[in-house]
């Protein structure tokens, strides 16, 4: 077996010192949903409204509190939540004299609480935080979203986002929303008062979890295992146990409809690689697929950033950006490299950042072009012809047999030239395919990203590892 090594980074990256790693990698995980957020004051962002919309948050219950209300709950001690578990969610109830309980049909109905509670709901749902209310109650009162009757929910979340480390984006889409719920994030949904469908009052809900159209919603207006409902809201809603409630996305539009915005999306900000001190790199998240993969390619010396700091893991790799990746490692194993004028493409001119790396590639058989005596430098290069670049630098010789594809549905889109490459790729684990839903698939025309290279080319230098 040649004992070349593919060292691959871009010209423009540093090296770091090479720590070891164990165990192949998948090579890419797709459909990841990320909750995009705007800035605070650290590097990350958190979407906010204006200001001047600031009225339409207030949860009011007009029927409860008379003008000029107050409490001071900085000033006293708060009595703890009742808490209780429903179908694996914590479920924190407003049920203390402070947030002035009053009694509704045969329930009692606590109000004032219901922005802090919503809050502490959903980020205990999400992993963020488990926040006791009454501290939440403090808190709310201190950052001036509490005001006599409600809560003004953005002021809350704003002040709330940089302490706890979670971001989250206001909406009126319901459509955000399902998809926001579907990948596994939380939200509050703003009820209102015109549509009571399957609330006792206006007021702030946790939505946490969603099962096609129906939603789970952790009310914390429930009191004692008690829920009122009229006969018509018993049409609309599912009582799933004490606080959680399942409702239709079609009936969370109604009622959220007098509301402004209908719906909070909240996300945990989850560590960087640089906050972990695994690798320079602020854009790589602890949650990705690709996060292991990209700390091991930079620590392998196989990979660095795109600048100090970033790393840019959805960036598409050019073909030009490859085989200077190649190249790189080359000549820091053999310094003494030289290569001849081989590359005679008529896309490339010969004063290009890459011309060596090119000249190298073509003389020593790793990339012949695309035909017609064209290289396309610039054009993004594809799954089969990454590997294939691959499979070439160690002038491999495939002896896997046709069947190592058949668990790949899209095995039938493999270009012919490139399936001695695929099928050598797939059994010695350097490509294992990326998520599509419930199967892998193997995208072999699919462009090729930062994160996806970093894992194949893991997985490359692993196997030859694992062979020398």
């Amino acid at each position: 077996m040649n004992q070349k090594f593919g060292c691959l980074l871009l010209s423009l990256c540093m090296l770091t010192p090479c720590v070891g790693s164990t165990a192949f990698a998948a090579d890419g995980v797709t459909d990841e949903t990320e909750t995009v957020v705007a800035e605070y004051d650290s590097a990350e962002q958190t979407t906010y409204l204006n200001d001047d919309v600031a009225e339409q948050m207030l949860d009011t219950n007009d029927d409860v509190w008379e003008s000029g209300t107050s409490i001071n709950l900085a000033q006293k001690e708060l009595a703890p939540a009742t808490v209780a578990w429903t179908a694996g969610y914590r479920v924190q109830f407003q049920n203390a004299k402070e947030y002035q309980s009053v009694q509704y049909g045969r329930g009692t109905i606590s109000s004032s609480g219901c922005g802090p509670a919503s809050l502490c709901n959903a980020m205990y749902a999400a992993g963020i935080a488990d926040v006791d209310l009454p501290i939440m109650c403090r808190q709310s009162v201190a950052c001036g979203a509490r005001y006599y009757g409600g809560t003004n929910e953005t002021i809350l979340l704003k002040a709330m986002a940089p302490k706890y480390r979670f971001a989250y984006t206001a909406t009126n889409s319901s459509a955000e929303l399902k998809r926001h719920l579907r990948s596994g994030g939380v939200a509050i949904v703003h009820a209102g008062t015109r549509y009571p469908l399957f609330t006792t009052s206006g007021h702030f809900m946790a939505a946490v979890g969603i099962d096609g159209d129906s939603v789970n919603l952790i009310d914390s207006y429930w009191y004692d295992g008690k829920y009122t409902r009229t006969t018509a809201r018993r049409n609309y809603t599912k009582i799933v146990g004490p606080g959680v409630i399942r409702v239709s996305l079609n009936q969370i539009e109604k009622a959220t409809a007098d509301r402004r915005p209908h719906y909070y999306l909240l996300s945990k900000i989850y560590p960087s690689a640089a906050d972990n001190g695994d690798a320079p790199f602020t854009d790589v998240r602890q949650n990705k697929w690709y996060y292991s993969h990209v700390v091991g390619a930079y620590q392998n010396k196989l990979m660095a950033g795109v600048s100090a700091t970033a790393f840019k893991p959805d960036t598409l790799l050019t073909r030009a950006m490859s085989v200077q990746l190649l190249y790189n490692y080359e000549v820091q194993r053999n310094p003494s490299i030289c290569s001849s004028n081989a590359a005679q493409f008529r896309d490339v001119p010969q004063d290009v950042w890459y011309r060596k790396a090119l000249n190298w590639a073509a003389q020593a058989g790793v990339t012949h072009g695309v035909g017609n005596d064209s290289f396309a430098p610039g054009s993004a290069v594809t799954r089969e012809q990454f590997v294939t670049m691959l499979y070439q630098y160690v002038h491999g010789q495939n002896d896997a047999d046709d069947t190592v594809l058949d668990v790949f549905p899209d095995r039938q889109q493999v270009s012919g030239w490139a399936a001695d490459s695929v099928n050598w790729a797939v059994k010695n684990g350097v490509l294992s395919g990326k998520a599509n839903g419930t199967t892998r698939v193997l995208d072999p025309d699919g462009k090729m990203t930062r994160a996806e290279a970093a894992t194949i080319l893991l997985n490359f230098v692993r196997m030859l590892a694992k062979a020398a």
